[in-house]
């Protein structure tokens, strides 16, 4: 069902909910290791490609979650149409509490695997890790800070699961958060962010990046309150964490 060389798993998120489609996107990337491209995700009730997951997507994706929590005739029905059309990723369809036949269902379409509502994420995860091997890691980082649930969007937007606010930034910026939140919780320090950012050197002296973390920290602080930090760590660089814990997840 996949590429044994692939090393960051490819998923795809089908859900009518935007709000929804972002957290599952969120959370897949940045507890279960999945490359999740949010611009390239068509939501539920939209037709898939002809053919489906083809050029641009390229090979199939290791996982395809179908969300039918908020319309699950449209999933069920875009679920056959996946299995009809050859698709052969491990589908993990999420069903509603509406009906006791729809996981049911969701298995008769093609399901490889069902999860009934109310479910928690962490319960997700667990169950990804126990299916497809992949590494499951719900709050604490490499460097044992809480890891934010956030991703960036094409347009350098930040957004958070559970929270309907996001954050405008610079193109600066948005480098900037990109390189932090790959960490996972682990300091950056301003020799690595030259490094992945402007592929050259960092001169003592320069200040570019405090600027850029003052006015991040402005912005964060204003959409978010204190839930995210963006500390300053003397002498080594920068740590992105979370300051308080989303109870949803």
């Amino acid at each position: 069902m996949h590429n044994p060389e692939e090393v960051e798993p490819k998923a795809f998120v089908f859900a009518a909910d935007p709000d929804e489609r972002r957290d599952l996107q969120i959370f897949l990337r940045r507890s279960c290791g999945f490359v999740v491209d949010g611009d390239d995700i068509v939501p539920a009730g939209v037709p898939p490609l002809d053919p489906p997951f083809g050029p641009p997507f390229g090979p199939p994706p290791r996982l395809v979650v179908i969300s039918g929590l908020s319309r699950p005739e449209t999933a069920l029905a875009l679920l056959h149409e996946m299995r009809a059309a050859g698709l052969d990723s491990f589908i993990l369809y999420l069903a509603s509490a509406g009906t006791l036949d729809e996981a049911g269902d969701a298995f008769a379409a093609g399901a490889d695997d069902v999860l009934r509502a109310p479910l928690t994420l962490r319960e997700l995860g667990l169950r990804l890790r126990a299916r497809l091997g992949v590494r499951f890691s719900p709050s604490r980082g490499r460097g044992g800070e809480t890891v934010p649930q956030v991703l960036i969007d094409r347009e350098n937007r930040l957004h958070a699961a559970g929270l309907r606010q996001s954050v405008r930034l610079t193109r600066a910026e948005a480098e900037l958060m990109a390189v932090l939140i790959r960490s996972g919780g682990e300091i950056v320090s301003r020799d690595e962010l030259a490094r992945q950012i402007d592929q050259t050197e960092w001169e003592y002296g320069d200040r570019r990046y405090d600027v850029h973390v003052a006015n991040i920290r402005k912005k964060l602080h204003k959409a978010f309150g204190g839930r995210y930090a963006l500390r300053s760590i003397r002498f080594k660089g920068y740590v992105f964490c979370e300051e308080v814990p989303a109870e949803s997840l």
